[in-house]
């Protein structure tokens, strides 16, 4: 009898302790995978470089800012790429960074779009799943009516949290391409390869979903992977996984060089088969 109590007794702590732990992360799971960034100073830079141009959209949520960076006339009808950032970044700290490094030179065939999600930068609105979904819809809706943008060549690009809001875009918009760095298969993998816990009933202590399987299903159009054997952040099983919901995954390629998360755009093989992969999205 006795030993019926001190079983009955660990195992109601040890259900306590998950419930405990599942409740904090339901309250700060927000915050893990959307962490709102801002840099002034930057923003103003940018706001005196003739190259680039401040862009407003009046957006279902809020008003939404960010830049366009010109590789073309500004009259003229150009490829356009619009870029969904990872966690912690915005629109104008990354221009800045990335053309300084001469990243962006691998994309010079396409005017770059970056808008900053809700919350970030100077953009209006709280980021959530669905925010961040309609605010993707919104930036699209937006620039088909520019004269700038050659409707026809549209490419997609996400980074990290950014490959979840791209990989949705391409399931429900007409664009030519889709290009993912470091992509999950749904955040739950992400949660559990923290915390292994949400299984059953504790699934519905995530509030924060991302399910980018379910809309890879519904993508039509030439997909490009990156993920590396040595990411901290997103383990490259997850990427792996979510390679195999696109009916035309054109590659997706593993790095097995030392390559954390917040590298893989100062990787030139990376840059080279992303401008290959632009130019032959022009060729089509």
């Amino acid at each position: 009898m006795e030993l019926k109590k001190i079983i009955s007794f660990v195992t109601i702590e040890i259900l306590i302790i998950f419930i405990v732990i599942a409740t904090v992360v339901y309250f700060i799971q927000r915050y893990y995978f959307f962490g709102p960034n801002y840099n002034d100073a930057d923003y103003e830079e940018l706001l005196g470089n003739e190259n680039y141009e401040e862009i407003t959209i009046n957006g279902e949520n809020g008003i939404l800012k960010g830049f366009i960076k010109y590789n073309y006339d500004k009259k003229e009808s150009s490829p356009l790429l619009i870029f969904f950032l990872g966690n912690y970044q915005n629109a104008a700290t990354t221009f800045k960074v990335y053309t300084e490094d001469n990243i962006f030179d691998y994309f010079s065939d396409y005017n770059i779009l970056i808008i900053d999600y809700p919350e970030y930068g100077r953009s209006e609105g709280k980021i959530s799943d669905d925010t961040a979904f309609q605010y993707s819809k919104d930036v699209y809706d937006y620039v088909i009516t520019l004269d700038c943008v050659d409707k026809d060549n549209i490419v997609v690009l996400g980074y990290s949290i950014g490959t979840g809001i791209a990989t949705y875009l391409a399931s429900c918009r007409d664009v030519n391409g889709l290009i993912l760095v470091s992509p999950y298969d749904e955040a739950l993998s992400l949660y559990n390869d923290n915390i292994n816990i949400f299984y059953g009933p504790l699934k519905l202590y995530t509030t924060v979903k991302l399910e980018s399987y379910k809309y890879a299903q519904n993508v039509d159009e030439t997909t490009l992977i990156f993920t590396s054997y040595d990411d901290e952040i997103i383990n490259y099983k997850f990427s792996v996984n979510l390679s195999k919901y696109f009916k035309n995954l054109e590659e997706i390629i593993i790095l097995d060089e030392d390559v954390e998360h917040s590298y893989y755009f100062y990787q030139e093989d990376v840059l080279e088969r992303i401008n290959e992969f632009l130019k032959n999205r022009m060729a089509e």
